[in-house]
């Protein structure tokens, strides 16, 4: 992957959680962490991969209240990145935490 792309990310990355965490109701979101962000060589992508530390339910509405606020980080990011075109921007939740969780339990049970 180019510099660019890398540094891109990386800057996406620090601003998309300052926004996450300084816009947004803490109440509706639980706490939140972006743990990668992935823009594609085109500009026209930016991957964001969130983790949500609530279980079940409430991790299903707080990722669908970030999911309907994507645009409200994409302007926030619009006006912090001085950037031609900004991507658009698609939320995944990331679920490796749980996944290391239940491979553990797995292995201590034996």
């Amino acid at each position: 992957m180019s510099t660019r792309i890398d540094r891109l990310n990386s800057q996406f990355q620090k601003e998309i959680s300052n926004i996450i965490q300084f816009q947004f109701d803490k109440e509706k979101i639980g706490f939140v962490t972006v743990s990668d962000v992935v823009i594609s060589a085109d500009l026209s992508y930016c991957d964001v991969y969130v983790s949500i530390f609530l279980k079940g339910y409430k991790q299903k509405e707080s990722f669908e209240y970030l999911e309907k606020e994507k645009g409200l980080i994409r302007s926030e990011l619009a006006h912090r990145i001085d950037i031609r075109k900004m991507p658009e921007i698609r939320l995944h939740l990331d679920d490796s935490l749980d996944r290391i969780e239940r491979i553990e339990n797995i292995v201590n049970k034996k």
